[in-house]
């Protein structure tokens, strides 16, 4: 079993969540038995992964392995059939919400969320004392468990937390110091068949999470690397483990070899020997790791991408293209500047009044961006389109796409743009870009920060079509370097090597 192990799933899709689907996908479409795990307790986890077609067999979180709810299917329960008729509560609906207040006799009791209108899927009941103070949370989970209790201080501390079996008995107990600060657990009781086990974080849980699932050749895959790398350091060395790396390893990009290792991959890089090896998506970081690490172990690269083969792009004609309509797809973030973009725009519209630009995408910079529109008047030319689970209709009719990033990895939105033919005009940024951009040949590759030649090489390509044509024809043919039979034969080979080592 192969399995990629990530932090959390939520109803938007990073790059690292969107590269481990498209790996499972890969995976199981080549016969390879695979599975995404989740490290972080998150009872919206399998409703999240039906949001994008994933199997709910297909994937769990460590807290399933730990309350023993793997593969455990859905339950409903009328609650409010419950209440009233079998319990005589009474009930107060809020407004506007999907909240009850709930009564026994004069006495409030509980307050409950659900998660839908028609009160079908229960989120939280919050229990309240006799001074109608809270003092029990309890969370269910979205195939309607009851997962955990928290229980509350009069100051709405957490003092102990309990995890649930699918059958409702109590599986582990985290305990807490309501006076301090942070909310780390100091201590973790965890109820196995023949004993009590104790572990001090969450660190040493997880890791005895990942060795009570494992089985002899199993390889684990670890992705979100802040977060899982400090598990998979606290586990047997004899449980192989593969680092993946979606991003640069360095704060500064211009100094890979001096510059500090990021926090991101610092649990990577400091226990190296933990790991069967680092897997990384362009060949140039994969040079550079090695020289850093001094071949201490292997590097590897393996495109974080790929295209299905099968996958037909017919040339199409001019009329099916949207002649001002330029996009991009990045995360709404500071490393990938679009500013630039923007301010990109606001040149260009003097020349092409219509021009469009679609940003696709989401994160924390989403309104530094609106200002910028407006401070531009760009409102009618500059769309914040959001998140979007299924780009290929929104982007199929662009004429270019841009990427503006300081630095890049494997940039999946990328990939599916030149796979769709849609020329690119971006920053030669490490290490991404320049494995999918061909400078002259399929887009342009300029210098990175360079606004001005970004400026002529977009205005280059809005006035010649003919140019623009060839660019996308180039694209369609580049992007089978990346089908998925390549891509599979480098897994292929990289699990070959491990099992081998294991024997």
């Amino acid at each position: 079993m192969i399995y990629s192990v990530g932090n959390r799933l939520g109803n938007k899709l990073t790059g690292i969540e969107k590269a481990m689907i498209n790996r499972h996908n890969l995976f199981k479409n080549h016969s390879i038995t695979s599975k995404l795990i989740f490290a972080s307790w998150s009872p919206r986890l399998h409703f999240n992964a039906s949001l994008f077609q994933i199997e709910d067999d297909d994937i769990l979180s460590l807290y399933d392995v730990l309350q023993d709810s793997i593969n455990i299917k859905s339950i409903h329960k009328d609650w409010i059939t419950h209440w009233t008729k079998e319990c005589n509560y009474t009930l107060k609906f809020i407004e506007n919400t999907n909240d009850i207040k709930i009564y026994e006799k004069s006495n409030y009791r509980m307050y409950v969320h659900f998660n839908d209108s028609n009160y079908q899927h229960l989120d939280y009941i919050n229990h309240f004392d006799v001074n109608q103070r809270k003092i029990r949370r309890d969370l269910y989970d979205s195939r309607g468990l009851l997962s955990c209790s928290r229980t509350l201080t009069t100051n709405q501390k957490v003092v102990c937390e309990h995890y649930y079996t699918p059958e409702g008995t109590i599986k582990f107990q985290k305990f807490f110091n309501p006076e301090l600060e942070n909310s780390q657990s100091q201590l973790i009781i965890y109820n196995t068949d023949s004993q009590l086990k104790y572990f001090n974080n969450d660190q040493e849980l997880l890791a005895f999470a990942i060795e009570k699932l494992y089985k002899n050749g199993d390889i684990f895959l670890s992705d979100k690397n802040i977060n899982t790398a400090p598990i998979f350091n606290n586990t047997s060395e004899t449980i192989p483990v593969l680092a993946v790396l979606h991003s640069t390893h360095v704060k500064n990009i211009d100094m890979v070899y001096e510059s500090d290792i990021k926090n991101t991959y610092k649990h990577v890089f400091n226990n190296l020997n933990r790991y069967s090896g680092i897997i990384v998506s362009t060949k140039q970081q994969q040079l550079d790791i090695s020289a850093r690490i001094n071949n201490e172990i292997p590097v590897h690269t393996i495109p974080v991408g790929y295209i299905d083969e099968h996958f037909t792009n017919l040339k199409r004609n001019n009329h099916s293209i949207n002649n001002n309509k330029i996009i991009s797809v990045a995360r709404y973030s500071p490393e990938k500047q679009l500013n630039h973009q923007i301010e990109l725009v606001s040149k260009l519209i003097k020349e092409f009044p219509n021009i469009q630009l679609h940003l696709y995408g989401f994160g924390k910079e989403e309104e530094k961006y609106k200002q910028l529109i407006t401070e531009y008047n760009l409102e009618n030319n500059v769309f914040l389109r959001g998140f979007r689970r299924n780009l290929s209709a929104e982007i199929q009719d662009a004429y270019m796409s841009l990427i503006t990033s300081n630095m890049e990895g494997f940039n999946l939105g990328l990939l599916e743009t030149i796979t769709e033919g849609i020329p690119p005009v971006g920053y030669n940024s490490k290490y991404g870009p320049s494995e999918l951009i061909l400078n002259n040949e399929n887009g342009y590759l300029i210098n990175k920060n360079d606004k001005d030649e970004l400026y002529n090489r977009v205005r280059n390509l809005l006035l010649d079509k003919t140019l623009r044509d060839t660019f996308s024809q180039e694209c369609i043919k580049h992007s089978k370097a990346f089908s998925s039979k390549i891509v599979m034969k480098l897994w292929e080979d990289r699990f070959s090597t491990i099992n081998s080592s294991y024997e």
